[in-house]
């Protein structure tokens, strides 16, 4: 069963596949939630590595780190190079969480900064799995979970959940430590 939920950088994972560090919060068997932009982590490769290093089971998703409201003030001429998060890949997400739940101690999920795309997703996984949200945020305090993501989430599974007033605290916070201060 799932104990713990990680949010991580692509510098991370792609450490832990290298075998050049380990994550000492990854125990027992972990499934892995990839995300993506432009470039595809798990190649065969990577595939082989994961599975003799534990990893239980892995999907990997391709969507911009963008919300509706902008993506729908792109010119037309850049939509080629953005992928919005979609309902489709929502469902796959909860299927995923659904069919390792029982079969995992953690799972990792990541995106390139491990701030925005992962933070959501690994947000919904403890609402979603009725885990502690409170340790989420204590773990996790310089994050800041995409919305649209999150909401689509929500949406899809027909969960239901106020973030507002969250959302602004945090970007409040955020914008108070300054450009140079996340990590």
């Amino acid at each position: 069963m799932i104990s713990k939920i990680l949010v991580l950088p692509r510098i991370w994972v792609e450490a832990v596949i290298k075998g050049e560090r380990w994550h000492p919060e990854i125990t027992g068997k972990w499934a892995l939630v990839s995300i993506y932009s432009d470039k595809l982590l798990l190649d065969e490769a990577n595939r082989e590595s994961l599975e003799l290093l534990g990893c239980n089971n892995y999907i990997t998703f391709r969507f911009s780190d963008i919300t509706k409201t902008a993506y729908d003030r792109i010119p037309e001429d850049e939509l080629k190079t953005i992928h919005l998060f979609t309902r489709e890949q929502a469902h796959q997400i909860i299927n995923f969480i659904d069919r390792v739940k029982d079969e995992v101690d953690t799972l990792v999920v990541h995106c390139t900064a491990g701030i925005s795309r992962s933070a959501a997703c690994a947000l919904f996984a403890h609402r979603y799995l009725g885990t502690d949200e409170e340790e989420f945020w204590r773990l996790n305090s310089q994050i800041l979970p995409n919305e649209y993501v999150l909401s689509l989430l929500m949406e899809a599974s027909g969960l239901r959940g106020d973030y507002e007033k969250r959302w602004e605290t945090l970007s409040k916070e955020i914008e108070d430590l300054g450009p140079n201060k996340i990590f």
